[in-house]
């Protein structure tokens, strides 16, 4: 790699950022989808090198110019809403009295009261995220060999079984299939749709597009607690009610996937798709003043076949490749935010916030659902806004360390004697939580997760993060239950205390391994993870990507002068 430097480009392609596919391996020889151009652009020298004509575009022109990009992107994003319901709606109908009534074992010998058993609430979660861990390991074959939107429609695919199961369910083992295929599916949602965003999004705006995603995903959270809310007020014991709101989702989102979802440019490029590949370029920017299709994909070609050259020394992109050297470091920064949700409370606080409410007395735990995931909603904008202009690090560090404080301060009002100042220490501390998940880990983890991996071993290492971090998920899913249940560990608000503890640790690993991403191209990250720059030297660190950027900038006055 010592050449490193003198090859590294300003090429990033304004329209399709470089994003991800493997090296396809036949024999000896290295090859690509793109192997019908490799002649007309490897080895290509630096100062050859085809430039965006739209490189140094500001962020507010960014979002001006390029709007229809921006408007794919969040029609993607919207799937999330869907994602947010699936995985919130779960954690509260179980407070529901007819979804008791219809799935509970347990019998109280003195009153004949009916309730669920841990062992069953805590298998449906267990297997959920299971299902999540089959499903980001499934999107990497299909996203790959068949397409981002393939993966996209066999996300609807999975999610559709899944409610059709819980709808017939009339046994707790059938509401464990259907757990199990909705897991599948937002497991693919969680691993394809940011991937389909980054590709879609320019550079200046990819952190922004990409927390959209966590933004749509708590208005999920929100259409759950009131649908919820509605249920258990007006039909409490038709459970079926929030099910059915399901459909909508799926019969909304498929037609958007069809009629309005094009393929990406970059995967069609890589299939050596070219005619199609600059259709859709055409159709994303063709009436952009100055954008020139032939051109802008010969920066997008030039982009993926120089990182080839750059890693020629690396004979395959396998799955062991993204566990080696320089990919290694890659992969943890694609994982640990991503898994930092897990470590701060995710399935206390959004998996189980209206049962957890319900076991600690709170008195219309569905309405105290509402206002939280009304002001998680609030967090995650303001997050959202903030991902590309205060930058990844700092967020990511303050929002840990107020979430520490928050989860403590809750395991503080479970020591005391219950009261009903505890339980407005607990709705406040919950608040605050989720405010400051709102502004950092919550959108950007997903961030995080697609754009720090190279080129090559994207998709496998978002495989890999995301199905990481489901692992942990798996293991919280199944274990806070017990933790809440007072048949079991009873810790009730103590299990602040356990996720305060989880909380700090990651915010110090954080501090040393996590770096500032935000607005760098990826062919500067590149050059900063070849380099091996430390995570806190990141942002000021000034990549040969700048300084050809400020030579031009230089060449410019001098011409005009």
């Amino acid at each position: 790699m010592s050449d490193y430097n003198t090859h590294v480009t300003t090429t990033t392609a304004m329209s399709m950022p470089p994003f991800t596919h493997e090296v396809i391996n036949d024999g000896d020889t290295k090859k690509s989808g793109l192997e019908h151009l490799e002649d007309t652009t490897f080895g290509v020298e630096h100062d050859t090198a085809p430039v965006s004509a739209f490189v140094d575009l500001s962020q507010l022109k960014a979002f001006r110019i390029f709007w229809l990009s921006v408007l794919i992107s969040v029609a993607a994003s919207f799937s999330a809403v869907s994602d947010g319901y699936a995985l919130a709606m779960p954690g509260s109908i179980i407070a529901n009295q007819g979804f008791i009534n219809r799935f509970g074992r347990q019998i109280d010998p003195t009153t004949g009261a009916v309730s669920l058993s841990a062992h069953d609430v805590s298998v449906w979660g267990g297997t959920t995220s299971a299902g999540q861990i089959c499903g980001m390991v499934l999107q990497a074959f299909i996203g790959d060999k068949l397409g981002r939107r393939t993966s996209l429609l066999a996300m609807s695919a999975f999610l559709a079984l899944a409610t059709v199961c819980e709808l017939v369910a009339k046994d707790w083992r059938v509401w464990l299939v259907a757990k199990l295929f909705g897991g599948i599916g937002t497991g693919i949602m969680q691993a394809a749709t940011p991937l389909y965003i980054a590709e879609m999004a320019p550079p200046q705006i990819r952190g922004f597009m990409l927390s959209f995603y966590s933004f749509f995903f708590s208005i999920g959270q929100f259409l759950s607690a009131i649908v919820l809310n509605f249920t258990n007020t007006s039909h409490p014991l038709d459970y079926k009610i929030p099910i059915y709101v399901e459909w909508g989702f799926v019969g909304f989102y498929v037609p958007v996937i069809i009629l309005l979802l094009p393929e990406s440019a970059w995967w069609l490029a890589l299939h050596g798709k070219d005619d199609k590949a600059k259709r859709v370029l055409k159709r994303l920017y063709g009436r952009v003043s100055g954008y020139n299709v032939e051109h802008e994909y010969r920066v997008l070609v030039h982009a993926v076949q120089l990182e080839q050259t750059v890693h020629s020394s690396q004979k395959s992109a396998s799955w062991l490749a993204i566990f080696k050297g320089v990919d290694a470091r890659r992969t943890f920064v694609s994982f640990f935010p991503f898994c930092m949700q897990q470590l701060f409370g995710v399935p206390l606080i959004f998996g189980y916030i209206t049962y957890f409410f319900q076991l600690v007395g709170v008195t219309q735990p569905f309405l105290i659902t509402i206002i939280v995931n009304v002001v998680g909603m609030v967090g995650v904008l303001i997050g959202t806004f903030l991902t590309d202009f205060v930058g990844r690090r700092p967020l990511i560090l303050v929002g840990g360390a107020v979430m520490c404080i928050s989860l403590l301060s809750v395991g503080i009002a479970g020591s005391v004697a219950a009261s009903a100042v505890g339980n407005k220490v607990l709705i406040a501390f919950s608040i605050i939580w989720v405010i400051a998940y709102g502004c950092s880990i919550g959108p950007l983890g997903y961030a995080y997760t697609a754009e720090s991996s190279r080129l090559q071993l994207r998709a496998k290492t978002e495989a890999c993060a995301t199905a990481g971090t489901s692992m942990v998920g798996l293991l919280f899913n199944y274990t806070v239950p017990y933790m809440l249940n007072a048949d079991e560990a009873n810790w009730g608000l103590k299990t602040g205390f356990f996720f305060g503890g989880t909380g700090l640790a990651a915010t110090i690993i954080a501090y040393f391994t996590i770096p500032e991403t935000s607005r760098r191209t990826y062919a500067e990250l590149d050059e900063l993870f070849e380099n091996r720059v430390s995570a806190r030297k990141f942002k000021s660190y000034k990549t040969q990507v700048q300084m050809d950027r400020d030579a031009r900038e230089e060449l410019a006055q001098n011409a005009s002068g």
